[in-house]
């Protein structure tokens, strides 16, 4: 419950500073991300699938295209999930990827 909702409240720093200005910088973010999307709680899911999305969709150049693949990997268990928020994240966060 904790760890979703510091997860939600880096989304918003993200938001509101950028990805240009956001200390650690988000190539060593992202990696330190990637194990978190296995954490089972529905909440830290999301909110951990939001965050990369946001990455994702502001900040695709920051991170090397071989991490992103690594993070798609990890992406593709989670369209088995049981909310269905979860699921529409998922599917979102493939679509900023994709671009």
């Amino acid at each position: 419950e904790v760890l979703g909702s510091i997860l939600g409240g880096l989304k918003s720093i993200v938001n509101v500073i950028g990805m240009n200005k956001m200390t650690p910088p988000i190539k060593d973010l992202l990696p330190k991300l990637t194990p978190i999307l296995k954490n089972r709680h529905e909440k830290v899911q999301e909110n951990t699938i939001d965050l990369v999305g946001r990455i994702a969709d502001r900040g695709a150049e920051h991170v090397s295209s071989k991490e992103w693949m690594r993070i798609c990997f990890d992406l593709l268990d989670l369209l088995k999930a049981h909310k269905k928020g979860i699921r529409r994240a998922t599917v979102n966060t493939f679509g900023y990827i994709a671009k």
